[in-house]
């Protein structure tokens, strides 16, 4: 058995992961696995890393990978929604791996009491002792669809003037997704005591593959009010990177069926850029050229009106 501190980073492993139990029936599907930012930490030159869910038996892993996801070439945590039916108490572990740099972890102490943080070489595992890597939570519950179908970041609009939003970006790694069919979109909600409140007040299509976006909404927004902008649809799956409280006014998020909402602690999305400015009264340039063309027309009929003058 490995021994793992709360106090600093382990040893480099070349796989990290952790433990669980499933949850008893009816609510046997897996929704969604998080590890925080300092949970698993990894940096690859080359290949990329991936994670795996297996069955466990005692410290061995048994079968094939019951779901993959890949995680890119850094890893600073990570958000799985693997929509998985798991055998009612079973055990399973969640596994990174992969990639040509180490991984490394920092320790909660135990407060997941249904496993443990582990590390693998092929079927074989050890624990890090009654560890649990930073930041891990389980959303398990009835089968769904989709539970993945909204991802984001929350927001505050700032005071007075500055509350136009002018841009939105997430970072490459911030949020990633490939789809085989229907495209993915981002859309800006209001938010209110964790729920979407009132329809999309913002919404731009994003393809059939995601590696971050920037959206220009130029949406003039409450003063010190609580938005989300979220990416759903695709028919594939998405997930996140996160950054450790970069923005100290929202969090990253996902909703299950549009109302279920929670943060994911403090992180945010990587990359994650906003900029607001106050609202300007200029005319649009449609509206300009109109007014101009019909100040020259009320020039031209006072003309004609002069020389009719003259020459009376």
């Amino acid at each position: 058995m490995l021994l793992g501190f709360s106090a600093g980073p382990i040893a480099a492993q070349s796989t990290l992961g952790q433990s669980f139990i499933a949850s008893p029936s009816p609510a046997t599907v897996l929704r969604r696995l998080t590890v925080g930012s300092t949970g698993i930490i990894g940096s690859s030159s080359g290949a990329p890393y991936t994670a795996d869910i297996y069955a466990v038996s005692g410290t061995a892993l048994v079968g094939a990978s019951l779901f993959t996801q890949v995680l890119g070439t850094n890893v600073a945590g990570f958000s799985l929604f693997p929509n998985l039916a798991l055998a009612a108490g079973g055990s399973y572990a969640v596994l990174v791996g992969g990639g040509t740099g180490p991984l490394t972890t920092y320790f909660d102490a135990n407060p997941y009491p249904g496993g443990t943080a582990y590390t693998c070489s092929g079927i074989n595992c050890s624990t890090f002792g009654a560890n649990d890597l930073n930041g891990f939570f389980l959303d398990f519950g009835p089968g769904t669809n989709d539970p993945r179908n909204m991802l984001g970041q929350s927001f505050t609009a700032p005071s007075d003037p500055n509350v136009l939003l002018q841009q939105i970006s997430v970072g490459s790694t911030g949020i990633l997704g490939s789809s085989t069919g229907a495209p993915y979109s981002a859309d800006i909600y209001a938010l209110s005591g964790g729920l979407l409140t009132g329809g999309s007040l913002f919404s731009q299509m994003l393809g059939t593959s995601v590696a971050g976006f920037t959206l220009q909404p130029n949406l003039v927004l409450n003063a010190g009010g609580t938005y989300v902008v979220m990416v759903s649809g695709g028919n594939g799956s998405f997930y996140t990177n996160f950054d450790a409280d970069t923005y100290t006014a929202g969090a990253a998020y996902t909703c299950f069926d549009g109302r279920d909402c929670a943060s994911f602690g403090s992180n945010d999305l990587n990359g994650l850029q906003l900029r607001f400015g106050a609202p300007t009264t200029v005319p649009e340039p449609g509206t300009s050229a109109l007014l101009g063309l019909g100040l020259l027309a009320c020039s031209a009929v006072m003309v004609r009106a002069r020389r009719r003058a003259i020459d009376a």
